[in-house]
């Protein structure tokens, strides 16, 4: 069964995860430090979880424009970003956010 998280800097798991997968820095705990101190904006990361390892990680910012209103944009400020790990569970992640978060956001950029 899959279960949908949000990653927290001190989980041992991240790292873990990271050393056995294709990534990229913004993929990095130390770079959601790096982002919520420089930007002061919120990026979650969303990992799909089965039996208490990673599959799949998602970073999400959570980007708040008087404009257009609140979205959801995979790594903000890069020219190009999404996942790492194993694609058949980015659909989870995507599920999970859609059916617990569309009601406070307009869309989710990946």
């Amino acid at each position: 069964m899959v279960k949908v998280i949000t990653l927290h800097e001190n989980d041992g798991r991240w790292m873990e995860f990271l050393s056995k997968t294709p990534h990229l820095v913004f993929h990095t705990p130390q770079y959601k430090k790096f982002m919520d101190f420089a930007f002061k904006n919120h990026i979650d990361y969303w990992a799909a979880v089965v039996k208490d390892e990673i599959q799949t990680l998602l970073p999400v910012h959570r980007i708040e424009h008087s404009l257009f209103g609140t979205k959801l944009i995979s790594t903000a400020f890069q020219e190009y970003g999404g996942p790492c790990g194993k694609p058949e569970f980015i659909k989870d992640i995507i599920g999970h956010l859609s059916s617990s978060y569309s009601y406070q956001y307009k869309y989710l950029e990946l």
